[in-house]
């Protein structure tokens, strides 16, 4: 099996950074098979009310400096609690938001 028919989960990191330079389009996709599709943290229905979730109220709604602040303040908080606080939930929740942020980034820089 080559590099082209090979999913995420299989390809090595230098693999995935070459498929990336080929086919920058691919990386929203990449980003969101890094985390699990059942994450075993809760999303709680509050957060879900509205048309658009908090996050990306945020994300769309504010000036993007704004938004990289929430993201990387949440990242920190859940990387510094995980191993007191609820393990492996809180490094999910640090995933999560930094997927939104490498998300955003590559969305800015390919203009979408």
């Amino acid at each position: 099996m080559n590099k082209e028919q090979k999913g995420f989960a299989e390809m090595t990191q230098e693999e995935v950074y070459e498929m990336l330079n080929k086919d920058p389009m691919q990386v929203s996709e990449y980003i969101a098979n890094l985390i699990p599709e059942n994450p075993t943290y809760n999303k709680p229905s509050h957060y879900h009310q509205h048309a658009i979730d908090t996050i990306q109220f945020l994300q769309e709604g504010f000036p993007p400096d704004v938004f990289i602040g929430f993201a990387i303040g949440h990242i920190i908080k859940y990387i510094q609690r995980y191993q007191y606080k609820n393990g492996v939930e809180d490094l999910e929740k640090a995933f999560d938001y930094t997927k939104r942020l490498l998300d955003f980034h590559y969305k800015k820089k390919l203009g979408i």
